[in-house]
């Protein structure tokens, strides 16, 4: 098990939920590839937010701040999922789809912004957990078009 963040920074995340090889369940969710693909992305560290971007620049990581709003907040996974004002209606939609889906068994709006995080990227680990993902995929899509839109 990676245990020294500084050695293994870009796993910074992948250590957070990752203890067992195994395939992932939401790799067997088929109904969006490219959601699937920025889920893959942001499991791994290695993705378009500017955590991993500035890394491959050798900025200091506080110098990695989201460019998509004024929060002066680096751009790291939890951010980019949880945080960023910039998504926030769609991250209400997604919230209000999943707790129908799971029938209010998923309230994200009640668990902390760490618990919630570890639902949408490890999953649920149970009966809705591949609805869940598949909701997941199309909001991480609407995201990401967000991102590149404001880029250009």
């Amino acid at each position: 098990m990676i245990k020294n963040n500084k050695d293994y920074s870009k796993l910074r995340t992948y250590r957070l939920f990752k203890k067992k090889l195994r395939l992932e369940e939401y790799l067997l969710v088929t109904s969006n590839s490219y959601g699937r693909s920025i889920h893959t992305s942001l499991r791994s560290g290695s993705n378009k937010l500017e955590i991993d971007m500035g890394r491959r620049l050798n900025l200091d990581k506080k110098e990695r701040l989201c460019k998509n709003c004024s929060t002066g907040s680096v751009e790291d996974e939890l951010h980019f999922l949880i945080q960023c004002p910039n998504y926030n209606n769609l991250r209400n939609e997604l919230y209000n789809k999943i707790s129908k889906v799971s029938k209010n068994k998923w309230k994200l709006t009640n668990l902390s912004n760490n618990d919630a995080f570890l639902i949408l990227m490890n999953g649920s680990q149970d009966e809705y957990q591949r609805k869940i993902f598949v909701i997941l995929h199309s909001y991480l899509v609407k995201c990401y078009k967000i991102r590149l839109k404001d880029k250009q």
